[in-house]
């Protein structure tokens, strides 16, 4: 039987309700501090390299992010 999403959630949040909380210990992390910038060449290069992979929850497939990723790479790289 196909079971939604949503009811996937309901189902684990149901069966770990009574669980006791854990306590997650405060450690302090490096930052992220300096940059390097990408080039769309870059960008265009990690997006063909992905996993040819698509969720029913992805908003777009990624076989469409794939063909389009030489017109896509040039405005990620300047968000990045």
């Amino acid at each position: 039987m196909f079971m939604q999403s949503q009811d996937k959630v309901d189902v684990v949040r149901a069966s770990t309700a009574t669980t006791t909380s854990h306590d997650v210990r405060w450690r302090d992390i490096k930052t992220l501090s300096n940059w390097s910038t990408v080039t769309a060449d870059e960008v265009a290069k990690l997006i063909g390299s992905a996993p040819c992979k698509t969720c029913s929850l992805d908003p777009i497939p990624t076989w469409l992010v794939k063909e389009m990723r030489g017109l896509l790479s040039h405005f990620i790289s300047l968000l990045f």
